[in-house]
């Protein structure tokens, strides 16, 4: 069960970034056909700019280094909360203290 719930996180971050890279440019052509002129510079920034880094995030998040940097982060975020749950307070040490007497 764990296995499909980290595939469909895997598949929902490539929807979700390929989704945000390709969205204006789609927009931008629908507007086109439309009949709205959109200036040129902004096709060419959406091609230079916003699908080279869709293509270079897909390797990543295809591979599973996204993942192993989540689960580091997870371990970490769980020693923190280990180490300061981890430390005795004054109400435990005063209770502590009057059922040894």
């Amino acid at each position: 069960m764990y296995f499909v719930l980290e595939l469909q996180a895997k598949i929902l971050r490539l929807i979700a970034t390929d989704f945000c890279c390709w969205i204006p440019l789609c927009i931008m052509v629908f507007v086109h056909f439309s009949g709205v002129k959109v200036n040129s510079i902004a096709y060419a920034v959406t091609a230079i700019v916003l699908l080279p880094i869709n293509s270079a995030l897909n390797p990543i998040l295809y591979s599973s280094f996204i993942d192993q940097v989540w689960q580091k982060l997870d371990f970490a975020k769980e020693q923190k909360v280990k180490t300061v749950s981890g430390t005795p307070t004054r109400s435990t040490n005063i209770g502590q203290a009057k059922s040894e007497m």
